[in-house]
């Protein structure tokens, strides 16, 4: 297995300038901005520096024909006009070529950001957009928002994280395939590379798309760093703690503990403080609901209107099975 670094934006600045002299004369004038420009936003992704500049040279060839034109008209209102001073002549030129390099990269950049911005908010808006598809349960969508970064450019492995954690997050316990399947995605990711890669992601999307959904573990974690967050910290039960000298275990440590795999039956053992015991997964206010807890959703809410609005849209109009249950 190896790993690709990130390439420096002057190690892509010499990547570019080498397939500049492979491209075909005559060049199109090219803003002196431009391929720093280029190097610094691709990332380190020499693939996407190339990308990007292949752009930019068909937005420089198409505003070079458009100037062409519009310089012949203006070289015969010159002839008519009254003759310029050599200093007046260099000046009004440098300031034409200073605003056609402007004009230039203003139009690189609108057309790199038609296609996708790695390095401005575009990149997170459709992250967001893939994850929240995931979570709804639109693997369609999901895997568009899929295509538009990897074609975009995007590094594999940014997406592949993010469904490390979706995994986690909205899959959760519904489904214990989901982070298996998302942490191979991301070796596959780092072993192979794009463009083939892609179908790894794709497979990972889909199958998270259609999976079980369940944020138990999220949200009980949730309310466990809340409780860690309480002062006064409650101890540790003297009945599991460690217990490796003899003074702790004179001091209690471990004492009447009892160790669950020796019995045919179930044991009873303090897990949690006394002040804490209420939020057990036995106690009556558990911070990990069971599964049957979990889908009653006393937390959850109930919006008519939006199940209203999924039922139109998404399910043709046909009621949610779930209404059997009613409301309550």
């Amino acid at each position: 297995m190896f790993t690709l670094n990130k390439l420096s934006p002057p190690e892509l600045e010499q990547i570019l300038k080498n397939a500049l002299d492979s491209y075909p004369s005559p060049l199109p004038r090219i803003p002196p901005t431009l391929l720093a420009f280029l190097a610094e936003v691709s990332d380190g992704d020499a693939r996407q520096a190339l990308n990007s500049l292949e752009l930019a040279m068909s937005v420089c060839l198409q505003k070079g024909r458009g100037r062409s034109r519009a310089d012949e008209g203006n070289h015969q209102g010159e002839a008519d006009g009254e003759s310029e001073t050599r200093a007046e002549a260099v000046a009004k030129a440098e300031a034409a070529t200073k605003a056609e390099d402007e004009e230039l990269m203003s139009a690189i950049k609108r057309g790199l950001r038609k296609g996708y911005d790695r390095t401005g908010e575009e990149r997170y808006d459709m992250i967001s957009a893939l994850h929240k598809s995931i979570r709804g349960s639109d693997g369609s969508a999901a895997l568009y928002w899929l295509a538009r970064m990897l074609e975009g450019g995007e590094d594999p492995l940014y997406i592949a994280r993010r469904l490390v954690v979706v995994a986690s997050e909205d899959v959760g316990l519904a489904d214990p395939h989901g982070l298996p399947l998302a942490m191979a995605t991301h070796q596959a990711c780092q072993m192979i590379g794009m463009p083939e890669c892609r179908l790894n992601l794709a497979h990972c999307v889909a199958y998270l798309g259609e999976a079980e959904k369940s944020t138990r573990a999220y949200q009980a974690y949730g309310k466990a760093v809340a409780l860690a967050d309480e002062t006064p910290l409650p101890d540790v039960p003297l009945q599991i703690r460690n217990a490796p000298t003899n003074l702790m275990k004179t001091l209690g440590y471990g004492k009447h503990y009892s160790y669950n795999p020796d019995y045919k039956h179930p044991v009873h053992n303090e897990y949690l403080p006394a002040e804490l015991q209420d939020r057990s997964t036995f106690g009556s206010d558990s911070l990990l609901q069971t599964e049957e807890q979990y889908r009653k959703g006393k937390d959850k809410t109930w919006d008519e209107s939006k199940l209203l609005d999924w039922e139109w849209k998404q399910n043709k109009g046909k009621d949610w099975e779930g209404r059997r249950g009613g409301a309550g």
